[in-house]
């Protein structure tokens, strides 16, 4: 595990090389984040009728929404440097239920990302069952 301060959140050791992972995840609302990791952490309980209703309501477009929250965390990260490794990727996760590929692409489509110290950055999110489900992993900028 990297330091908060100057390292990323992950670092890997070979005999080559020490790559770190900046690892973020973006959600529609602050308040999912709130709502999913205060039942993580064990805070609260998972209501017994087995399912619990989003407490922001209704999203209003949510590709547009969830893009958006993408655009930020790359403002934010590929402005930041870290230090302690040879390379460093950025992975951000989209929780967003609503998202499939098509809404990905066009997303994709219309980043700006900025120059940064990120020899890879990649965008995964889980895919629905009608592309086969499980998470998807999306590189939108390659080697510099």
């Amino acid at each position: 595990m990297g330091d908060d301060k100057s390292e990323p959140d992950v670092i890997f050791r070979n005999a080559d090389k020490t790559i770190g992972v900046e690892v973020c995840l973006v959600y529609y609302d602050n308040s999912d984040a709130k709502q999913e990791w205060t039942l993580a952490r064990g805070e609260r309980e998972f209501p017994a009728v087995g399912y619990e209703f989003r407490h922001a309501g209704v999203i209003v477009e949510p590709d547009n929404l969830i893009c958006s929250k993408i655009q930020g965390e790359l403002q934010d990260k590929c402005f930041k440097h870290y230090s302690g490794v040879d390379e460093s990727w950025l992975c951000i996760e989209a929780r967003a239920p609503l998202l499939d590929k098509e809404a990905m692409d066009k997303c994709v489509g219309k980043l700006n990302i900025p120059n940064s110290n990120f020899k890879h950055i990649w965008i995964c999110y889980r895919a629905p069952i009608n592309e086969g489900g499980g998470y998807k992993a999306i590189e939108i900028a390659p080697a510099n």
